[in-house]
């Protein structure tokens, strides 16, 4: 990772007063972190103890009214789903479906049968780390044509280093599609190892072409995924819900490198709960780097780095709330907040704000435009604490030491799983200035590991 070379600092637009303070007077502890890493399988994000977290609400123009009762600065919600399924067993190689790997002949329906085969059994298809497998058409997915879709449930890809590159002409709205329906969402999915090289520039067509997109889905991890030549890299859209993407890279992408991006419809199909853990964007062309937008909300980005900028924004043709995104050590240009008082017809947005953004040790410019923004926190002498830990096979609980939790917050806490058989894994009681345990709803058949983050304030 790049090294953080300044500290953040804030700027207003000089067209409207400034509204951004940073914020010393916040709870001892900020936000914990934790993001385990076991067996091969899938994340869950499950929320920590306190109050069932913000939700969409209403508000006056240009006012504070309608704040959520009980609001105690940010958080990501509690009572989600207690654990993933079992680890997927099967293995499929896509040589038994008549793959060759050359990087010359079309292996994407052999492809496709592997991956259909591995849903149908809750599976993974290995890849050959030193292939290239050349995508040379595309299909009917169930949110628009992929030349790659996942769907179903328990389903990793694990591609060990190789490469998928989509042939000129195919033109797909995304070459890895991970999406279900609305109704049966796509659940327990990961693509880990992976080089995805979209190129974009020989499929002009897919106008709004993505790498790797991401909606009607919960549960997800791209681990280790770098994507090159695509309009948008790595997109997640509607309906998608607990994604991590970590220690992965997006390099030259038309419009956004990664997007975290609303819905149309209602507020209750925004993403939400989407961790960016160690991801680097580089060689943007016209637009961003990372963009989260319309209504998106509970996002974090966690030592990350963007070679030019962030939008935190929302788009000018509806009421909407972009809220609860956190950005601890990353680094960036600047970072640009606004929102929208009026649509494009000229009507008044009641409900158009980008809302409680928080920035611990990040580096560049926050650019906050004044207009539709609030709450917005920087601060540059927070205390992080991180470090791993690992529940063992057969325990139910483990002790992690950290001095920098506080006796009665965890606001933002969050805990992503990997599958352990179903095994849950939650926050259980924090010590003061000691640490806390992390309790499991049953003994875990494997060891766990987890990586962990606490955010402090100031000393």
């Amino acid at each position: 990772m790049r090294p953080l070379l300044a500290p953040c600092f804030v700027a207003s637009c000089l067209l409207a007063p400034c509204v951004v303070a940073p914020c010393v007077v916040a709870p001892c502890v900020v936000a914990l972190c934790l993001v385990t890493v076991g067996c091969g399988g899938t994340p869950v994000v499950d929320g920590g103890a306190g109050d069932a977290g913000p939700g969409p609400r209403e508000t006056d123009a240009g006012t504070d009214a309608g704040q959520d009762a009980g609001y105690d600065g940010g958080g990501l919600d509690a009572g989600w789903d207690a654990g993933p399924p079992p680890c997927p067993l099967a293995v499929f190689e896509p040589a038994a479906f008549g793959a060759i790997g050359d990087g010359v002949a079309d292996d994407g329906p052999a492809l496709r049968m592997a991956l259909e085969a591995a849903a149908a059994e809750g599976g993974s298809v290995v890849l050959d780390g030193a292939s290239t497998y050349l995508l040379g058409s595309a299909v009917d997915a169930s949110r628009g044509r992929a030349a790659l879709p996942i769907a179903g449930a328990r389903v990793s890809l694990i591609g060990n280093g190789a490469r998928l590159r989509v042939a000129d002409g195919v033109n797909p709205e995304a070459l890895l599609m991970i999406a279900g329906t609305p109704e049966a969402p796509a659940s327990d999915i990961r693509v880990e190892g992976l080089v995805v090289e979209s190129n974009y520039p020989g499929n002009p067509s897919g106008v709004n072409y993505h790498g790797i997109e991401v909606r009607d889905a919960r549960h997800v991890l791209l681990d280790g995924v770098d994507v090159f030549d695509s309009r948008t890299s790595i997109s997640i859209a509607d309906r998608a819900a607990e994604v991590v993407v970590r220690r992965s890279t997006v390099t030259r992408y038309e419009h956004d490198g990664f997007e975290v991006s609303g819905t149309d419809s209602s507020p209750e199909d925004d993403p939400h709960h989407v961790v960016f853990l160690e991801c680097e964007a580089r060689e943007p062309g016209f637009d961003n780097d990372w963009e989260i937008e319309d209504g998106a909300h509970d996002v974090w980005v966690i030592d990350s780095v963007a070679e030019r900028r962030l939008f935190i924004r929302n788009h000018a043709n509806e009421d909407r709330i972009t809220r609860d995104i956190v950005f601890v050590r990353s680094a960036a240009m600047y970072y640009q907040l606004f929102g929208y008082e009026r649509a494009n017809d000229g009507t008044p947005l009641v409900v158009n704000w980008v809302d409680r953004i928080s920035f611990f040790n990040a580096t560049g410019l926050v650019a906050d435009m004044g207009v539709r923004t609030r709450e917005v926190r920087v601060e540059d002498m927070a205390r992080i604490d991180s470090g791993q830990a690992t529940l063992p096979a057969g325990a139910t609980s483990i002790d992690v030491a950290s001095p920098l939790v506080g006796p009665t917050s965890l606001e933002l806490a969050f805990v992503a799983t990997q599958c352990a058989e179903g095994v849950g894994v939650r926050v259980g009681e924090r010590r003061a200035g000691a640490g806390f345990t992390l309790v499991a709803d049953r003994a875990s058949p494997r060891d766990l590991a987890i990586e962990w983050y606490v955010v402090d304030g100031p000393p």
